[in-house]
């Protein structure tokens, strides 16, 4: 079994107000990790662990391979995780290939592997079967598979799927980086598709952006301590007016998390400050 990165079901986005729209009855959530998205195949107690680029990262998630080898013969869908959920750490484990450092790392920042869908099991595929059969399934696996492990804890879990306002209000209180919302009868697509929509929670921060350079998109604005954000349209050309007048120009941004070092991930425009 190869698995290449359009194997790979994808999300398309919606904002909180429009997930707490949809139909219960129709749809089920669970919590959007922040870690690294991972395909694991496993056939003779043996597993490969395949990333979105196709990259293989045994290496890096050793004890994942082994727990992960122990379960049946199939295709699972999750996420690597941090123990925290929090992607900078997990950045650290995934970016290195020195054997020493990753024992330590191993150590400081221990990792499950979030298991939110199966493809596969026994040799057969199920991709075609609706995601609530699917999930029954995977509860079937992991109600086996937990019963291996009476010595120690292992570090593979199912992803707990709940009712969308029910989830959104876990995720809240769990300062996670948002939901997936999906929809009970839809078949695994290698694709991007609106069966699976994804909800993340954006904060906002004004900024004081001293520097800009033009680009064929609009103006790429940066701030002293390096942060930097693009601007598109006809909002470009009112940026570019008031740093020319001013020196200097407040905007507000969006962002999905503040970093250790000070620096926004996936920050956006959203407007200027006046």
């Amino acid at each position: 079994m190869t698995i290449k990165s359009e194997d790979f079901m994808l999300c398309e986005s919606v904002t909180e107000d429009e997930a707490k729209l949809l139909n219960d009855k129709e749809n089920i959530a669970n919590i959007k990790f922040d870690g690294c998205r991972i395909i694991a195949v496993v056939m003779n107690n043996q597993a490969v662990l395949v990333n979105r680029k196709g990259g293989i990262c045994n290496f890096q998630f050793e004890e994942v391979v082994e727990d992960v080898s122990k379960m049946p013969d199939g295709i699972y869908d999750g996420e690597v995780i941090s123990h925290c959920d929090t992607f900078n750490k997990l950045q650290r484990r995934s970016g290195t290939r020195d054997r020493r450092k990753q024992v330590e790392l191993r150590k400081e920042i221990p990792v499950k592997y979030m298991v939110f869908d199966i493809l596969n099991i026994n040799k057969t595929y199920i991709t075609y079967k609706p995601l609530k059969e699917r999930i029954e399934i995977l509860t079937k696996v992991f109600e086996e598979f937990n019963k291996k492990f009476t010595d120690r804890k292992h570090c593979i879990e199912m992803a707990e799927y709940k009712p969308i306002k029910e989830m959104l209000d876990i995720a809240h209180r769990e300062d996670r980086e948002g939901v997936v919302v999906k929809n009970l009868m839809s078949f695994y697509q290698h694709k991007r598709s609106r069966d699976w929509l994804k909800c993340k929670f954006w904060n906002e921060k004004d900024l004081k952006m001293t520097k800009c350079s033009l680009n064929p998109k609009g103006i790429r604005l940066e701030n002293d301590e390096g942060i930097s954000v693009q601007v598109s349209g006809e909002q470009a050309k009112e940026v570019q007016k008031l740093l020319q007048e001013k020196g200097e120009v407040t905007i507000s941004v969006q962002y999905l998390e503040e970093t250790e070092t000070k620096m926004l991930r996936f920050p956006s425009f959203k407007k200027i400050v006046y």
